[in-house]
């Protein structure tokens, strides 16, 4: 009786299921565990940056000027000059002025920070005047 090469010889594969693992094996877990802390790290930063976006952004929201819902009423354009040059960016940057435009009984003055280049627009209404 002839032996067929292809045929898997069980004692061959008792003795592959006992045999210890590898230095290749083990090095390749361990570079996959190192993937799945760095996968697990870097989402729990997103997952944070995200939350504190949203928090930030409502936080904005309730403070009068960041919102048409919520804006500055004004008594005299000076005050609306010194809250243009007193407003921050959300990263703390100053606000450089860009302008202003009527907008739906509203003037939005619109700006752009300094250090992060991000646009800020705030809302203003006078009541005794008509835009």
């Amino acid at each position: 009786m002839q032996h067929d090469p292809f045929e898997f010889d069980s004692n061959l594969r008792r003795e592959l299921a006992s045999a210890p693992a590898s230095r290749d094996d083990t090095q390749v877990d361990l570079l996959l565990l190192a993937l799945l802390v760095a996968l697990a790290v870097w989402s729990t930063r997103k997952v944070v940056a995200a939350v504190k976006t949203r928090r930030t952004n409502a936080e904005r929201a309730a403070t009068p000027g960041f919102s048409a819902d919520n804006p500055i009423v004004l008594k005299s354009g000076k005050q609306m000059d010194e809250a243009i040059t007193n407003v921050r960016c959300t990263c703390g940057g100053r606000v450089m002025s860009l302008g202003e435009t009527p907008r739906l009984g509203l003037r939005v003055a619109r700006g752009r920070c300094v250090e992060c280049e991000a646009d800020v627009d705030l809302y203003f209404v006078m009541p005794k005047y008509v835009n």
